[in-house]
């Protein structure tokens, strides 16, 4: 009966599939318009409770309301039409064939209108498709015969969209004088979409509908053209020429460009298949309309952060104001992936010190779709399905990470090693993967060893013949030319110098205990466990039995593309699991830098395993599977965001351009909004004034951009100096270069002082303790300029110092104390011991010790250590908290707070680090313990140890 019962359901949904999809698809359309905006003010006054809803005015019954209404709103739509559409198939008879076009309409809009629902916004693309399913289905019904036939044909179908979609992006370039022109508004696109078709359908009538087609392949050009014509129009007016209008500019090229393809290259045109003209001109409109259209803004809006900004922007300020050279004088932690977009904007366009170059940042996003294109054409082995993943796909950036897809690029490489094995095809893999690094760190990191195991996987597998000759001579080759490019920079800059550089940056890159999380998750649950260990033990496995089928013979022929790229998806989710064991974790919320690989390499293995070769079954796993995975099993909610396809179509980049930029006054291409600008104008303008010729400053507040606002040199290696000036090595390296430089003002914090003063709850006093004490030997407290305190060098001739400001902070080492003492056991030796003094006071006992003028001068780098007497056993969960105070007479002149933590005896801290210390401000210590710490340690004997380095 249960059989019976089953196959009787599976009958049912194969036999209805279409009427089910059809009536899902226009039911959900139309429930996510009504119930768009839903309102839950309170409207009922015929009683009035007092309540937490009532103060924000929210009438909880009528979110009750909302929703069973809801509810039964969508099972009388369900039903409506799925009799409707079920009356009109049986009474019209259309074939199986006739109506596929329609079901896949409905099937994909089915899913982007609940997509809506998990936040990818996709309205205006979904009523789009609305329209397309009741126009096809309607001519299925009733024109069979007609003139509107050759629209049945879904390759057609698809062509005449992509043409209208580049002719509404011409169109809106040309006449959309502001935003809400057509901002939202889907009904220019329809109207493109409608004059295409009519002219399509009279050409087609008389040269036949492949010829037709070419009549409007020039159109692919326009979103060239629309860039082209706004970098013309902005480099004249910035020049100071009389200003030509740019829709002369976009009609003069694009007049050009349509005359030379329908002329010159109209015979290569008419030689191609419809497939040729897909593979070699749609993927050209299509990925750059997505990407010029999404990410392409002529005017450029200021960074809203005063931060990460700094690591492209002083990069090219460091190139092209100052002639260093990247990874040689200077080093950005992300690498060229953030600086090679800027360097062609500055050679075509002049080096101009302001944010303009990041005009052209969306090359790296047609990076992406080109990698990715040509990714999803080897999986589903068609150009065309693989257009159509990438404009439909929902989460697409998430799923495929923008910025770190490039690493995949060695599966190209492992594939050709596969068909045949050779030097110069082991030559490609190797410099592949050390661009990779170069590229941008982690994602060189995680590509490395993708690409090394995979190798040796497949060695091991007999999917490459390993031959040692091979192998050992491309070897041999890429470690002459690394040598031949380190000879270089040698010749350039002195060895000494460019050693001590790539030591920094080694230092660096190992530097993960500094920016790592204590904690991965605020509670262990199930999603943690998930992603944590179900995640990682499944992509092992799925490898590892990769590696069996492989070994085992049943695959008769090379391994497969799609299986292929499945096991280095899953090795690169591997290699690049360290980022969430550091810090982008779910402390962060930042699950998808990792997580997103594991998701589409499962589904490649369901492709390999399930897809038998068939386009509409891998095209339903990349789509179903992916989005499927990703939206229930993601760690974290995906704020509202819309998709590619959504922005280009109702929000293109280049709305307003003539508002924007060619009407208005602005003397170049960087609109700031007010408030931002007043975080830092004053500042600014304070730097310029002051400093003269070579003169700059240091930061010491982690706002780096500053150095390219004022364009002063930065005395640091690293484009973000503090940050990344982690550990002894770097502090001292970074110390030498500050003596190198002209350095007179120092911006030594923030005022009110805020997260970038004590970045993780760690002050920058103990952080880059080392800096701090050279910084108060040789720089004095002068003067708050804005939000900045700034200090002068102590042999700086100015005005009188305002020195009463506050010179000190409290800086909490937790349980770093005890563990900087296991450190400091090579480093240090005893200065001289100091005898206990004990007082009693009303407000509780506490330790103090005198500091004599002698002594202090003697101590200008040293640390405090404090040794204890266990009384009790000591338990992990206990907080046994102690006090270091730095008196001066009875005024608290620095402070340092740090834990007793298992059964650990002596404890370090820092005493040179203060200010007060350095300028001989301190006569006595005070410690004070806990209240729980009384109980289980006492305080033994305390001793300055001298800093053998200083």
């Amino acid at each position: 009966m249960e059989e019976s019962t089953r196959h009787t359901f599976f009958n049912f949904i194969r036999r209805e599939k279409e009427v089910l999809v059809f009536a899902l698809f226009v039911s959900v359309y139309l429930l996510l318009q009504l119930f768009k905006f839903p309102d839950f003010r309170v409207n009922d006054f015929s009683s009035f409770l007092f309540g937490e809803a009532t103060s924000r005015n929210v009438s909880i019954g009528r979110r009750i309301s909302y929703f069973y209404n809801g509810m039964f709103a969508f099972a009388g739509l369900f039903s409506a039409f799925y009799f409707l559409f079920k009356f009109l198939i049986r009474r019209f008879n259309p074939s199986k064939i006739r109506i596929q076009t329609p079901f896949y309409l409905a099937g994909l809009g089915s899913v982007l209108a609940l997509v809506n629902i998990f936040g990818a916004d996709s309205k205006n693309f979904t009523g789009i498709l609305l329209f397309l399913f009741v126009l096809i289905f309607l001519i299925n019904l009733f024109a069979r015969e007609s003139l509107l036939r050759p629209l049945l044909n879904p390759t057609i179908l698809i062509s005449l969209l992509i043409y209208s979609f580049l002719l509404y992006s011409g169109v809106i370039f040309l006449v959309a004088i502001n935003e809400d022109t057509v901002a939202g508004s889907i009904w220019w696109f329809l109207l493109a979409l409608i004059h295409i078709s009519i002219l399509y359908l009279l050409f087609e009538k008389k040269l036949g509908s492949r010829k037709a087609l070419l009549v409007f392949q020039p159109l692919i050009w326009v979103p060239i053209i629309t860039f082209l014509s706004a970098e013309v129009v902005i480099s004249i007016k910035y020049s100071g020429n009389p200003l030509m209008d740019y829709q002369i500019i976009f009609l003069i090229l694009f007049v050009l460009t349509y005359v030379l393809t329908l002329t010159v290259f109209r015979k290569k045109l008419y030689r191609l298949s419809f497939k040729g003209l897909v593979s070699k001109y749609f993927v050209i409109g299509v990925l750059s309309s997505l990407a010029i259209f999404t990410f392409y803004s002529p005017i450029v809006h200021y960074p809203l952060e005063l931060f990460e900004s700094a690591n492209p922007a002083n990069a090219q300020m460091r190139l092209f104001e100052y002639g260093e050279i990247p990874f040689v004088d200077f080093m950005s932690s992300h690498m060229v992936q953030e600086q090679w977009s800027g360097w062609i904007y500055h050679l075509i366009h002049g080096y101009s010190g302001d944010f303009s170059f990041m005009a052209y940042f969306f090359f790296n996003d047609v990076l992406f779709l080109i990698l990715l294109f040509f990714l999803l054409k080897e999986i589903l082995k068609d150009h065309l399905t693989a257009l159509v993943v990438i404009i439909c796909l929902p989460f697409l950036g998430e799923l495929f990470n923008p910025s770190l897809l490039l690493g995949v690029l060695p599966i190209f490489y492992l594939r050709n090693l596969i068909r045949k094995t050779s030097i110069i095809d082991y030559l490609k893999l190797y410099w592949v993967v050390i661009f990779m690094v170069f590229w941008k760190l982690d994602t060189g990191f995680a590509c490395l060893v993708a690409s090394s195991i995979g190798l040796i996987l497949l060695w091991i597998g007999k999917q490459i013949e390993f031959k040692f000759k091979e192998v050992a001579i491309s070897l041999a080759i890429t470690i002459v030319i690394l040598g031949l490019g380190l000879g270089l920079t040698f010749i350039l800059r002195s060895p000494e110098y460019v050693m001590e550089n790539m030591t920094a940056a080694l230092h660096y890159f190992k530097a993960g205990q500094a920016h790592g999380f204590s904690q991965l998750t605020w509670e262990v649950d199930q999603n943690f466990y998930i992603h944590y260990v179900f995640m990682p033990l499944i992509a092992i496995l799925l490898v590892l039995v990769s590696l069996f089928e492989m070994r085992s013979g049943e695959i008769k022929q090379k391994v497969s593309f799609v299986h292929l790229a499945g096991i280095f998806f899953m090795l690169f989710f591997l290699g690049n699991f360290q980022r969430g064991l550091v810090r982008h974790s779910f402390m962060e919320g930042l699950d998808f830098f990792w997580s997103s690989f594991f998701f589409t390499g499962l589904i490649f293995f369901l492709i390999h395993w399930f897809g038998k070769g068939k386009r509409n079954r891998i095209f339903a796993f990349l789509l179903f599977g992916n989005l499927c995975l990703f939206v229930f099993f993601k760690a974290f909610p995906i704020g509202q965001r819309k998709m590619m396809i959504e922005t280009a179509i109702a929000y293109p980049t280049h709305l307003g351009f003539k508002q924007h930029l060619v009407e208005s006054m602005y003397d170049n291409r960087v609109e700031i909004e007010d408030e931002l600008k007043a975080e830092y104008e004053w500042i600014v303008n304070y730097l310029k004034e002051e400093l003269e010729g070579e003169e700059t400053f240091y930061d010491f507040t982690n706002t780096p951009i500053l150095y390219y606002l004022t364009q002063k040199s930065q005395p640091s290696y690293f484009c973000q100096n503090l940050q990344n000036t982690v550990g002894d090595f770097l502090q001292l390296k970074q110390i030498e270069d500050l003596k190198k430089a002209d350095v007179p003002l120092l911006l030594y914090s923030n005022e009110p002082m805020n997260f970038w003063d004590r970045t993780d709850n760690v002050d920058n006093t103990l952080r880059y303790y080392l800096i701090a004490e050279y910084l108060f030997q040789n720089y004095e407290p002068d003067t708050i300029v804005g939000t900045k305190w700034v200090w002068k060098a102590s042999a700086f001739e100015g005005k009188e110092r305002k020195t009463n400001l506050k010179t000190y902070r409290f800086v909490d080492y937790g349980k770093s104390a005890g563990l900087w003492t296991e450190y400091l056991k090579k480093e240090g030796s005893v200065l001289a011991p100091i005898t206990l003094i004990f007082e009693e006071k009303q407000k509780g006992a506490y330790s103090k010790v005198e500091v004599s003028e002698d002594l202090l001068n003697q101590s200008r780098a040293c640390f405090l250590q404090l040794s204890f007497d266990l009384k009790t056993e000591m338990y992990p969960e206990e907080f046994l908290d102690w006090t270091v105070q730095l008196m001066d007479g009875k005024k608290v002149v620095g402070t340092a707070r740090f834990e007793g933590f298992e059964n650990h005896e002596v404890y370090t801290i820092r005493l040179s680090n203060y200010y007060n210390w350095q300028r001989g401000n301190v006569d006595g210590i005070r410690i004070i313990p806990g209240h729980l710490s009384k109980q289980r340690m006492k305080l033994r004997g305390i001793q300055l140890v001298k800093d053998k380095r200083f």
